[in-house]
């Protein structure tokens, strides 16, 4: 498996087949909002500081999508293909969006176990409790150089 970092112009030219892969494979779990900032993101937009679009690629095929929009305080996704869960991807790919953004928040839904595990397994750390979008209790989650402050006015 490789992890590959796509430019604005790559998201542009792959955009459908990147959404088609999130509703796949992102179980449902992956908000409206989410999906609307991939399909009307520009080339700024995708190219601003904290904003990362990454691929896993096993053999030229899309196995894995992360997404994360202003440090992951305006978005943060992931989905892993069905067929490939189970063998870290997920983690692997969250590990590089830290190193390579230098920090990295997300909203987990509590009930959403596959992806607390990632986070936990990435030692981010949980820090706020609130309601989200689809009125469950989600956490904010922090990792790498993290603060409070960065998020609470969202919250």
């Amino acid at each position: 498996m490789k992890l590959h970092k796509l430019t604005s112009a790559q998201v542009e030219k792959y955009r459908r087949a990147l959404i088609t892969f999130l509703k796949r494979h992102g179980d449902r779990r992956i908000t409206r909002t989410g999906i609307n900032w991939l399909e009307q993101a520009d080339a700024t937009q995708l190219s601003s500081a904290g904003t990362l679009v990454l691929c896993a690629l096993k053999e030229k095929k899309l196995i894995g999508l992360l997404i994360v929009s202003n440090y992951g305080i305006d978005e943060s996704y992931i989905a892993v293909h069905q067929h490939y869960r189970d063998k870290d991807i997920a983690k692997q790919m969250v590990q590089y969006a830290i190193h390579s953004l230098g920090k990295l928040y997300g909203r987990v839904a509590l009930d959403n176990i596959p992806s607390l595990k990632v986070c936990l397994a990435n030692d981010m750390v949980a820090f706020h409790l609130f309601k989200g979008p689809t009125g469950k209790l989600t956490l904010w989650v922090g990792g790498g150089d993290w603060t409070k402050e960065d998020v609470l006015p969202y919250s």
